[in-house]
Formats: C-alpha cells, structure tokens, sequence
C-alpha cells in the first residue's frame, strides 16, 4: 500500500473514500506524513500554495515513468499536464530537433502553458542515461 501511495498518488483519492471524510486538519497531517519528502522535494513550486490546495494537487498526481527519449510534451500541442521531475531528468528540444536545456531533478513543466492555456513551444522527452564504459548506469558521483 505504501508503494501505491508513493508511485500513485492518486490512489488515495480512488481508492480511499475514507480521505475525504477527514478534517481538513486530519487530511494535511496524512498529507504531511505520506508525501512529505515528495512536498520538501517541490518546495520552490508547492511552498507558496495555500494548504488545502496544495494537499488537493498531491494527491491528484499521477506517476509516471519515462525511458530514454520518450515524449512527455510535444511541440506544438496542447500542454495537458504538469510534469514534476522526480527521478532522472527531461530534455528540452526545439521544433528543430535541437537539445537546448536539461531539466533536472525537482524540475518542473507545464505550469504556465496550464495556467495561460498556451501550446508547448518545445519538446519535453526523457534524457538518455549516462553509461560507463562496462555499459552500466554511471552513479550521480561519477
């Protein structure tokens, strides 16, 4: 259960109705104790929000995990999600094909397309993994 709660956040609105017969006060100490290195994590992004909100967004989230080169966002498109960036990181390319940043850990998309009902300009997909010379993932010390 606990790894449902991690990797799907959503689950505790699905499958728990007993949440949303909790205090409000209830539910951010369940909030706080669940995702509470998920909140710490985005703090630069959740820390401002107002609690309730805040609490709402988290457990509407929704894990996903993305392999080399798959496409989160599509230049062009509509932008139909918020992408958090927990593990790894995302590459932004241009409607040339061209990488032109990293986003990394605790990075974060899609917030002012959302909020400004604007298509993507780029092309968020996931960052190839750096190998070592045996074909193995490098650690982040290397």
């Amino acid at each position: 259960m606990e790894d449902s709660f991690y990797y799907d956040h959503n689950m505790i609105v699905e499958e728990f109705s007993f949440y949303q017969q909790l205090s409000s006060n209830t539910q951010t100490e369940v909030i706080k104790e669940v995702f509470g290195d998920f909140i710490k994590k985005f703090d630069h992004f959740l820390g401002s929000w107002e609690v309730g909100f805040r609490n709402e967004f988290v457990i509407q989230l929704y894990t996903r995990k993305y392999k080399e080169y798959d496409i989160f966002v599509q230049s062009g498109y509509d932008v139909d999600q918020i992408s958090m960036i927990t593990k790894g990181s995302a590459q932004m390319v241009s409607n040339e094909d061209s990488l032109f940043m990293i986003l990394p850990e605790q990075g974060v998309f899609g917030d002012f397309n959302i909020a400004f009902n604007t298509k993507s300009m780029v092309t968020l997909r996931g960052a190839p993994q750096a190998i070592d010379n045996k074909g193995k993932p490098k650690s982040r010390e290397e």
